[in-house]
Protein backbone atom coordinates (compact mmCIF):
# COMPACT_ATOMS: atom_id res chain seq x y z
CA UNK A 1 0.00 0.00 0.00
CA UNK A 2 1.37 3.59 -1.20
CA UNK A 3 0.64 7.09 0.59
CA UNK A 4 -0.38 10.07 -0.59
CA UNK A 5 1.16 13.41 -1.08
CA UNK A 6 -1.01 14.64 1.62
CA UNK A 7 -0.04 11.54 4.15
CA UNK A 8 3.41 12.05 3.34
CA UNK A 9 2.98 15.68 4.55
CA UNK A 10 0.80 14.83 7.30
CA UNK A 11 4.17 12.00 8.25
CA UNK A 12 6.97 15.37 8.32
CA UNK A 13 4.64 17.66 10.21
CA UNK A 14 3.84 14.76 12.95
CA UNK A 15 7.58 14.37 12.60
CA UNK A 16 8.38 17.86 13.07
CA UNK A 17 6.32 18.02 16.40
CA UNK A 18 7.51 14.86 17.52
CA UNK A 19 9.97 12.49 15.85
CA UNK A 20 9.17 9.97 18.50
CA UNK A 21 5.54 9.62 18.06
CA UNK A 22 6.21 9.67 14.24
CA UNK A 23 8.63 6.33 14.45
CA UNK A 24 6.01 4.73 16.19
CA UNK A 25 3.55 5.35 13.82
CA UNK A 26 6.02 4.65 10.87
CA UNK A 27 6.72 1.31 12.31
CA UNK A 28 2.77 0.60 12.68
CA UNK A 29 2.33 2.17 8.89
CA UNK A 30 5.68 0.24 7.75
CA UNK A 31 3.91 -1.43 4.69
CA UNK A 32 3.07 1.97 3.33
CA UNK A 33 6.31 2.67 0.90
CA UNK A 34 7.17 5.68 2.77
CA UNK A 35 7.44 5.14 6.58
CA UNK A 36 10.40 3.77 6.59
CA UNK A 37 11.71 7.09 5.63
CA UNK A 38 10.64 8.80 8.90
CA UNK A 39 11.71 5.75 10.44
CA UNK A 40 15.30 6.50 9.59
CA UNK A 41 14.64 10.55 10.55
CA UNK A 42 14.06 9.46 13.98
CA UNK A 43 17.28 7.43 13.81
CA UNK A 44 19.31 10.56 13.21
CA UNK A 45 17.47 12.54 15.88
CA UNK A 46 18.04 10.38 17.89
CA UNK A 47 21.73 9.66 17.51
CA UNK A 48 22.37 13.65 17.79
CA UNK A 49 20.67 13.81 20.76
CA UNK A 50 22.20 10.58 22.27
CA UNK A 51 24.18 11.57 25.62
CA UNK A 52 26.98 9.42 26.96
CA UNK A 53 26.76 9.64 30.92
CA UNK A 54 27.02 6.57 32.47
CA UNK A 55 30.66 5.62 33.04
CA UNK A 56 29.77 1.81 32.85
CA UNK A 57 28.44 1.76 29.40
CA UNK A 58 30.50 1.70 25.92
CA UNK A 59 29.40 4.63 25.03
CA UNK A 60 31.29 6.80 28.12
CA UNK A 61 34.45 4.95 26.77
CA UNK A 62 34.03 5.58 22.79
CA UNK A 63 33.34 9.60 23.87
CA UNK A 64 36.68 9.66 25.57
CA UNK A 65 38.43 7.99 22.53
CA UNK A 66 37.23 10.62 21.13
CA UNK A 67 38.28 13.73 23.18
CA UNK A 68 41.61 12.14 22.23
CA UNK A 69 41.44 11.26 18.41
CA UNK A 70 39.41 14.21 17.37
CA UNK A 71 42.61 16.54 17.47
CA UNK A 72 44.75 13.84 15.74
CA UNK A 73 46.67 15.45 12.88
CA UNK A 74 46.99 13.47 9.40
CA UNK A 75 50.12 12.15 10.05
CA UNK A 76 48.93 10.69 13.47
CA UNK A 77 45.69 8.98 11.73
CA UNK A 78 47.75 7.39 9.08
CA UNK A 79 50.33 5.97 11.58
CA UNK A 80 47.41 4.35 13.83
CA UNK A 81 46.00 3.25 9.92
CA UNK A 82 49.73 1.62 9.11
CA UNK A 83 49.81 -0.09 12.04
CA UNK A 84 46.20 -1.35 12.54
CA UNK A 85 47.10 -3.21 9.11
CA UNK A 86 50.75 -4.12 10.09
CA UNK A 87 49.24 -5.65 13.23
CA UNK A 88 51.22 -3.55 15.39
CA UNK A 89 48.04 -1.18 16.91
CA UNK A 90 46.07 -1.41 20.15
CA UNK A 91 43.34 -0.64 18.67
CA UNK A 92 40.76 -3.46 17.29
CA UNK A 93 39.31 -1.93 14.83
CA UNK A 94 38.86 1.46 12.83
CA UNK A 95 35.77 2.38 12.67
CA UNK A 96 35.25 4.77 15.79
CA UNK A 97 38.73 6.04 15.01
CA UNK A 98 38.32 7.05 11.82
CA UNK A 99 34.72 8.91 12.58
CA UNK A 100 36.85 10.83 15.26
CA UNK A 101 39.26 11.74 12.91
CA UNK A 102 36.53 13.04 10.31
CA UNK A 103 34.60 14.61 13.28
CA UNK A 104 37.40 16.51 14.63
CA UNK A 105 38.21 18.29 11.08
CA UNK A 106 35.08 20.69 11.99
CA UNK A 107 33.64 20.33 15.40
CA UNK A 108 34.82 18.98 18.75
CA UNK A 109 31.00 18.28 19.84
CA UNK A 110 30.88 14.22 20.34
CA UNK A 111 27.46 14.38 18.83
CA UNK A 112 28.49 14.59 15.43
CA UNK A 113 29.77 11.30 16.16
CA UNK A 114 27.11 9.35 17.10
CA UNK A 115 24.85 11.35 14.23
CA UNK A 116 27.19 9.00 11.93
CA UNK A 117 27.15 6.22 13.68
CA UNK A 118 23.28 6.40 13.64
CA UNK A 119 23.59 7.07 9.85
CA UNK A 120 25.77 3.78 9.18
CA UNK A 121 23.39 2.18 11.66
CA UNK A 122 20.02 3.14 10.32
CA UNK A 123 20.91 2.61 6.58
CA UNK A 124 21.57 -1.15 7.09
CA UNK A 125 18.62 -1.40 9.92
CA UNK A 126 16.41 -0.08 7.28
CA UNK A 127 17.75 -1.70 4.26
CA UNK A 128 17.41 -5.59 5.94
CA UNK A 129 13.94 -4.31 6.89
CA UNK A 130 12.94 -3.52 3.43
CA UNK A 131 14.18 -6.91 2.62
CA UNK A 132 12.25 -8.60 5.25
CA UNK A 133 8.89 -6.65 4.32
CA UNK A 134 9.66 -7.75 0.58
CA UNK A 135 9.22 -10.96 1.57
CA UNK A 136 6.77 -11.42 4.13
CA UNK A 137 3.85 -12.96 3.23
CA UNK A 138 1.97 -12.94 5.99
CA UNK A 139 -1.75 -11.94 5.92
CA UNK A 140 -2.89 -11.89 9.48
CA UNK A 141 -1.99 -8.89 11.02
CA UNK A 142 -1.35 -9.81 14.67
CA UNK A 143 1.47 -12.00 13.54
CA UNK A 144 2.98 -9.81 11.13
CA UNK A 145 3.63 -7.23 13.74
CA UNK A 146 4.63 -9.53 16.19
CA UNK A 147 7.61 -10.78 13.47
CA UNK A 148 8.15 -6.68 12.61
CA UNK A 149 8.45 -6.39 16.28
CA UNK A 150 11.01 -9.28 17.03
CA UNK A 151 13.00 -7.84 13.77
CA UNK A 152 13.18 -4.10 15.52
CA UNK A 153 13.98 -4.96 18.76
CA UNK A 154 16.25 -7.77 17.90
CA UNK A 155 18.99 -4.84 17.41
CA UNK A 156 17.25 -1.46 17.41
CA UNK A 157 18.62 2.23 17.39
CA UNK A 158 19.72 2.26 21.10
CA UNK A 159 22.37 0.16 20.49
CA UNK A 160 24.51 2.58 18.81
CA UNK A 161 25.08 2.87 22.49
CA UNK A 162 27.89 -0.22 21.65
CA UNK A 163 27.77 0.82 18.36
CA UNK A 164 31.07 -1.05 16.84
CA UNK A 165 29.52 -4.62 17.24
CA UNK A 166 26.06 -3.78 16.53
CA UNK A 167 26.61 -2.21 13.56
CA UNK A 168 28.11 -4.68 12.24
CA UNK A 169 25.91 -7.10 13.08
CA UNK A 170 23.66 -5.32 11.24
CA UNK A 171 26.03 -5.34 8.14
CA UNK A 172 25.68 -8.71 8.46
CA UNK A 173 22.11 -9.40 8.94
CA UNK A 174 21.62 -7.30 5.76
CA UNK A 175 24.52 -9.11 3.61
CA UNK A 176 23.25 -12.21 4.50
CA UNK A 177 19.51 -11.86 3.86
CA UNK A 178 21.23 -10.60 0.48
CA UNK A 179 22.87 -13.79 0.07
CA UNK A 180 20.27 -16.36 1.34
CA UNK A 181 16.96 -14.55 0.43
CA UNK A 182 17.51 -12.39 -2.58
CA UNK A 183 20.12 -14.11 -4.22
CA UNK A 184 22.07 -11.10 -4.45
CA UNK A 185 25.88 -12.05 -4.26
CA UNK A 186 27.54 -9.18 -5.37
CA UNK A 187 26.24 -7.79 -1.58
CA UNK A 188 28.93 -10.14 0.09
CA UNK A 189 31.57 -7.73 -0.52
CA UNK A 190 30.25 -5.47 2.30
CA UNK A 191 31.52 -8.41 4.70
CA UNK A 192 34.71 -6.66 4.40
CA UNK A 193 33.98 -3.51 6.30
CA UNK A 194 32.69 -5.88 9.30
CA UNK A 195 36.33 -6.49 10.63
CA UNK A 196 36.95 -2.59 10.58
CA UNK A 197 34.34 -1.83 12.37
CA UNK A 198 34.23 -5.01 15.39
CA UNK A 199 37.06 -7.04 15.06
CA UNK A 200 35.47 -10.27 16.91
CA UNK A 201 32.75 -10.19 13.42
CA UNK A 202 35.58 -12.06 11.15
CA UNK A 203 33.76 -15.09 12.72
CA UNK A 204 30.89 -13.99 10.45
CA UNK A 205 33.13 -13.29 7.75
CA UNK A 206 34.59 -16.71 7.63
CA UNK A 207 31.05 -18.47 8.14
CA UNK A 208 29.78 -16.29 5.12
CA UNK A 209 32.86 -17.40 3.09
CA UNK A 210 31.95 -20.92 4.26
CA UNK A 211 28.62 -20.64 3.01
CA UNK A 212 29.70 -19.04 -0.41
CA UNK A 213 31.90 -21.69 -1.56
CA UNK A 214 29.12 -24.42 -0.68
CA UNK A 215 26.45 -22.71 -2.50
Amino acid sequence: MMVGNNNRGEKFILFLINPFISAITSIKDIRDGVSHWFLYLWFLVFGVAFCAVSEAADSFRYVEDFLVEYSYTWSQYVLEINEYFAFESNIKDIYTLTVNFLVGRFSDNYHWTYLIYAAVFGFFYIKSLKIFLRHNKVSNNIVFYVLLFMFCYSNPIYNINGVRFWTAAWIGVYVALNFFVEKDYKKIVLLLLMPLIHGASVVWVVIMAIALLLS
